[in-house]
């Protein structure tokens, strides 16, 4: 059976890529090389995808030699080498194939070197070395620093929204983020990144927050915060709505609908274009992230908006 998901996108250049890394990774089977055989002659565009990769990358390559299978899977068992592997053939693809931006809106590319990523549709749950428990929504990044015999117990919330579950310990466990940093003991909060700065619950447990100018606030347990250029927003929270999320759920209370499709944008590979004019409009709702066309089409059905869309992939939202 081919180690390439069945499950994976239509998309040609995500599944040329996958193919191109499994059989220079020396683990393909003549079997996997039989079916990329027949996957590339499937259509013009798989051969196209995979020509343009071999363009920059060199020919996909069928039945190395054992000095030569040895030499790529030590590359690519390597995780420094491995990621950097991977982020050079989605560059490429993203030059040569679609765009940067396209490739971008399935694979993340500059979260790629991250310990943890996540890409489009995607969400990870991970169990740390101190027994915390770490959720990371679709396109979201982290970097994990724990060891508690060197003292460390330390996030870095590269990029994207995580729930965390932290476990007691005499160490405080801190996140870091770009616009501050987020302390708690054992408990439970969710945080993520805005554009200007970054937005916490304290879901259960007190959290000490600080801005990038240094100045702190603890927030007890059901209470938010925003933190950005204009200081401390701190506000009454849902622990049910703020981490909905993790089942595959957008609860929202009088939110702007910019907001509601921003998140929407994370689990689709597509493009969706919100008009100003409609971006203010609120919305209150329940809607499946697994799921955007239904959401959307949801959010239509109470709103003055139009919908058009351009094929799958790609969908304007303007006010009526």
């Amino acid at each position: 059976m081919s180690k390439v998901s069945k499950n994976t996108t239509d998309d040609a250049a995500e599944q040329a890529i996958e193919w191109m890394v499994l059989l220079r990774s020396g683990e393909a089977t003549l079997d996997d090389e039989h079916e990329f055989a027949a996957w590339r002659a499937r259509s013009a565009e798989h051969d196209q995808a995979c020509a343009y990769i071999e363009a920059t990358l060199g020919r996909i390559p069928l039945r190395l030699a054992p000095t030569q299978h040895q030499a790529v899977r030590s590359t690519l068992l390597a995780p420094s080498r491995r990621r950097e592997f991977l982020r050079n053939a989605l560059c490429v693809a993203a030059v040569g194939v679609m765009g940067g931006a396209l490739v971008d809106r399935t694979y993340p590319v500059g979260n790629l070197l991250a310990d943890l990523s996540t890409r489009t549709s995607e969400r990870r749950t991970l169990t740390l070395g101190d027994g915390s428990s770490l959720t990371l929504n679709a396109r979201s990044a982290v970097n994990i620093d724990i060891n508690e015999v060197r003292g460390k117990r330390k996030i870095k919330l590269i990029e994207g929204e995580m729930l965390l579950q932290a476990a007691a310990s005499r160490l405080p466990l801190s996140i870091q983020l770009a616009g501050g940093r987020v302390e708690l003991g054992d408990g439970r909060l969710s945080i993520r990144h805005l554009n200007d700065g970054f937005r916490v619950a304290a879901l259960s447990g007190p959290v000490q927050v600080w801005d990038a100018a240094g100045n702190s606030r603890m927030l007890a347990v059901g209470q938010g915060a925003s933190v950005g250029t204009n200081g401390f927003d701190i506000f009454p929270i849902s622990a049910v709505a703020e981490s909905s999320w993790t089942r595959g759920l957008l609860v929202v209370d009088d939110q702007p609908l910019a907001t509601v499709i921003e998140a929407l944008r994370n689990y689709r590979t597509g493009v969706v274009r919100l008009d100003p004019h409609a971006a203010a409009l609120r919305v209150s709702g329940i809607f499946p992230l697994d799921d955007s066309d239904t959401a959307i089409e949801s959010i239509a059905q109470t709103l003055p908006i139009t919908v058009q869309r351009t094929t799958g992939f790609w969908v304007s939202i303007s006010a009526a």
